[in-house]
């Protein structure tokens, strides 16, 4: 692999960014450029139209996006890598906000056909774009991602605020939108804390998320065993993962599922759904349920929470795998799709 320092890297931005200090310091190597705009239609906007424009001014080799979505008015003599992370304005469009559905359905087909190399988050993605766009399956290839929370030393446990149960709990990480499920993951809960069948409570993280009016109001009204943690630091979310007895995340579809990985890497089970990426990222190391079967989900809970061998023997599994996922590899392999899609 190729060091930093052997390569000029732009990174565009429609705001501005905190820039990693091992990153900032590389000025001779990195040049930044990004604006002042939010709002996913404004944004978008703004980079279809300032992102070709930089490109061209800074002369570049190569142009990759990890959002789905290329500057369309990119010259075509520009080699282009896309990165694909999920395809769920296809499979679970009733999920998405409306503007990032329609920005999807616009922009991302007309994406993929101008991208040079396609790169998708795991087998899973890879074969949703064999089924939604087989023309373009060809170039794409799969890179699994990974985790760094492990690599964070945890907090004090005093300076989380409200502090961390003292009850044994487990968490579930992620935007507080349809497409988590966290409202089917609370009503199973509920009805397992209603029957005092588990000593768990349960702690949710998140920086925010759509169409979530029912999921706050349950999270409120159980406010004494539900912990809502919002815009936290790594090093805190570390602490809550150190300290979880699993983790959970029976989303409906998901292209990856980082918040798995993260748990892995910490040697934690996933309580998981048994459709999408999920089985693939979680291995030996998952809990399986129906997403759509709170039934499932409540099943899943309670062995977890109650049956100590299995989830020690998750656990262990966990740490089998942990190295199955890393972002030096990560990153190689995508160093390596720039570098064939330049030849």
């Amino acid at each position: 692999m190729q060091t930093l320092e052997q390569h000029h890297w732009f990174l565009y931005s429609d705001r501005p960014i905190p820039i990693p200090v091992e990153i900032d310091g590389s000025a001779q190597t990195t040049t930044f450029r990004s604006g002042t705009l939010t709002g996913s239609l404004v944004s978008t906007a703004y980079c279809q139209w300032h992102f070709s424009r930089w490109a061209v001014k800074d002369r570049c080799d190569l142009f990759w996006s990890p959002r789905h979505q290329l500057p369309l008015g990119l010259p075509a003599s520009m080699p282009a890598v896309l990165s694909i992370h999920d395809l769920v304005f296809k499979s679970c469009p009733g999920t998405m906000r409306r503007s990032g559905l329609l920005l999807e359905r616009l922009l991302t087909p007309r994406s993929l056909a101008n991208a040079d190399t396609v790169l998708s988050s795991s087998m899973s993605v890879y074969n949703d774009i064999c089924k939604y766009f087989p023309q373009y399956a060809a170039k794409a290839k799969v890179i699994l991602l990974s985790s760094s929370l492990h690599e964070h030393d945890s907090a004090n446990p005093a300076d989380l605020h409200p502090k961390l149960p003292k009850a044994p709990y487990f968490v579930f990480s992620g935007s507080l939108e349809p497409r988590k499920n966290v409202d089917r993951l609370l009503a199973a809960y509920e009805t397992l804390k209603a029957a005092d069948r588990i000593p768990h409570q349960l702690v949710l993280i998140s920086g925010g998320g759509w169409h979530n009016e029912q999921t706050l109001s349950t999270i409120k009204r159980m406010a004494k065993h539900v912990h809502l943690y919002q815009n936290i630091t790594e090093s805190e979310k570390a602490l809550i993962f150190r300290c979880a007895d699993f983790v959970a995340l029976p989303s409906l579809h998901e292209g990856f599922g980082i918040p798995i990985a993260e748990g892995i890497k910490l040697g934690k089970p996933a309580l998981t759904s048994s459709t999408a990426s999920m089985p693939e990222v979680a291995g030996t190391a998952g809990e399986y349920v129906d997403p759509e079967d709170v039934e499932s989900i409540a099943g899943a809970i309670h062995r977890l929470c109650t049956d100590t061998s299995h989830r020690e023997k998750l656990a262990a599994n966990a740490k089998l795998i942990a190295n199955h996922y890393s972002w030096k590899h990560c990153a190689e392999l995508t160093l390596n799709a720039f570098k064939a899609a330049v030849r």
